[in-house]
């Protein structure tokens, strides 16, 4: 007899998401989080149009408070001071959803709001300010885990623990479970100013001045995210050359925002390091064990695939344990089945949003000619909607494809699952 049916250590999107729709299946449902709340400050807030749709259907957007959200249009990629590429997402598959920005905590409150819903059957137990310190086995199997909590050290006994607990993945390291760790070129300083009246705030907009690449996105409620690339590894030279020549050096790439910068951004302390590389664990699953989200596989930045992959990952492991499983009654074999083929279904996936992103990110880092070369590879996609759809689409508009395992699971959950009252609302209003 075990103390939960499913334990979920992390509470970022891809765990709250799976205990909410897990407790929606009727299962009880614990998640450790070592933090002390939701709260979160410079973590992913760009949601895909796919996690957009799934969000919505689920009735998670309906908890997002008015005003908490914004709906991205378009990107357009600047390099070397002119306009090389315009993407307009409508216009990719017009009448699908648009990307969106979400603030973590927002999101993450939104999905646990729907975890609480009196329609809910099941229970989601979040456990704030636990800290994984190992695993606990029951003849060869993962059967829970002991944490810290304050002073205490407590046991946590379930049919199956799931691993959400990111990029530095704690539960993965105690597990033994081998990756691989890809170091890209540079990483990111990113840092938030107040978008002034003339700023295109409906889009993503890329500027690309020599070897400064400065991301910028629309972020809730009326500010800019600006995430600028740095060498790998190259903090410290960039700390010693000055804040102000810092500064400077991104004022010149976006020289609309340079008052904003000057007047906001005041010191390193208004900055936040994000170190960019990508893992792919050797294995998803142990016995008793399965990693989703960033511990199974660390995105890049680039195309905001970090929570989208999280966010599918949720729907699709929850969809196979919900028709492996019964509430009360985890079998051990059945669950390690369905981790098993949860990462077959989603890894071929996860390779191809990946090697989408890397693509990008190789152009990015391209110097002289190549640069050259770059302009003219984006200047020709410009003038091809074909093309733009034939690279977006499977990055995000994959749910489209109907024989996508993800495609097929919220179908599932649509149909076996009762809407909570704020679902069914918006399906009302949506018919009206």
């Amino acid at each position: 007899m075990t103390d939960v049916d499913f334990l979920v250590v992390g509470a970022g999107p891809a765990g709250m998401l799976t205990a909410t729709l897990l407790a929606r299946a009727g299962f009880d449902v614990a998640v450790l989080e070592k933090a002390a709340g939701l709260r979160r400050s410079f973590r992913g807030e760009s949601v895909s149009p796919d996690s957009v749709r799934i969000l919505r259907d689920l009735g998670v957007l309906a908890q997002v408070p008015d005003g908490a959200m914004r709906t991205v249009l378009g990107t357009t990629i600047t390099d070397d001071g002119s306009r090389v590429l315009t993407v307009d997402f409508d216009r990719l598959l017009p009448g699908l959803e648009l990307p969106a920005e979400i603030p973590q905590d927002t999101l993450l409150a939104a999905v646990h709001a729907v975890a609480c819903a009196p329609e809910t059957p099941g229970t989601v137990d979040v456990r704030f300010g636990a800290k994984v310190t190992a695993l606990e086995f029951d003849g060869g199997r993962v059967a829970g885990v002991r944490y810290q909590a304050g002073r205490d050290e407590r046991l946590i006994t379930a049919g199956l623990t799931i691993a959400a607990d990111g990029r530095y993945s704690t539960v993965r390291d105690i597990a033994n479970i081998e990756y691989d760790k890809n170091m890209l070129a540079r990483d990111f300083l990113w840092m938030k100013v107040t978008a002034p009246s003339e700023w295109d705030s409906d889009r993503y907009h890329v500027r690309i001045n020599r070897s400064d690449h400065v991301v910028c996105i629309p972020t809730v409620p009326d500010m800019v995210r600006l995430g600028v690339n740095i060498p790998q590894g190259g903090i410290r030279d960039v700390r010693e050359r000055g804040f102000d020549a810092f500064r400077d050096q991104v004022a010149a790439a976006v020289p609309e925002l340079s008052d904003a910068l000057r007047a906001e951004v005041t010191g390193w302390r208004d900055t936040s390091m994000l170190d960019i590389f990508t893992t792919e664990a050797e294995r998803w699953s142990v016995p008793g064990l399965v990693l989703i989200g960033d511990a199974a596989h660390t995105m890049t930045p680039v195309l905001a695939q970090g929570v989208n992959n999280a966010i599918v990952d949720a729907l699709v492991l929850t969809d196979e344990l919900r028709a492996a499983t019964a509430p009360g009654a985890v079998d051990p074999a059945t669950a390690d089945a369905a981790a098993l083929r949860f990462a077959e279904l989603r890894r071929p996936h996860v390779d191809a949003a990946r090697a989408t992103q890397l693509r990008q990110e190789h152009l990015f880092e391209l110097r002289g000619l190549g640069a050259v070369v770059r302009r003219l590879v984006y200047r020709i996609v410009d003038h091809l909607p074909p093309v733009q759809r034939r690279i977006w689409t499977p990055v995000y508009y994959a749910l489209t494809d109907a024989a996508n395992p993800a495609s097929a699971a919220l179908r599932r959950w649509l149909e076996v699952v009762p809407p909570t009252t704020a679902e069914r609302e918006r399906r009302e209003h949506d018919l009206d």
